[in-house]
């Protein structure tokens, strides 16, 4: 069973892959701030479900460990402005995100 994917999906052996994976300037798909969040997608090589080599990550501000995975690097992408477009919108709103049991 293959546990490591370039960023095509092509399979990798765990040394292609630490190889890859040490070149964080590769990795990196976006990268943004809104005040004191970051949004960071990036692709991590492993699979997470189904296939999911991708990540969006939020760190800081209400959304603070909200994340996302993808398949594709196009989906990354598109998923990374989606997640940017939200935490500015909220921010912008003032608007929290819901966790539920939240009153």
């Amino acid at each position: 069973m293959t546990l490591y994917y370039d960023m095509d999906g092509s399979p990798l052996t765990l040394e292609e892959w630490a190889r890859l994976f040490d070149d964080t300037d590769r990795r990196r798909i976006g990268l943004d701030h809104i005040g004191v969040a970051t949004i960071s997608t990036v692709w991590i090589g492993l699979d997470m479900g189904v296939g999911r080599i991708f990540e969006t990550l939020v760190t800081g501000g209400d959304y603070d460990g909200y994340e996302r995975r993808y398949r594709t690097m196009d989906e990354a992408a598109a998923g990374h402005g989606e997640m940017v477009e939200l935490v500015q919108r909220a921010s912008t709103l003032g608007l929290r995100p819901y966790v539920e049991g939240d009153a």
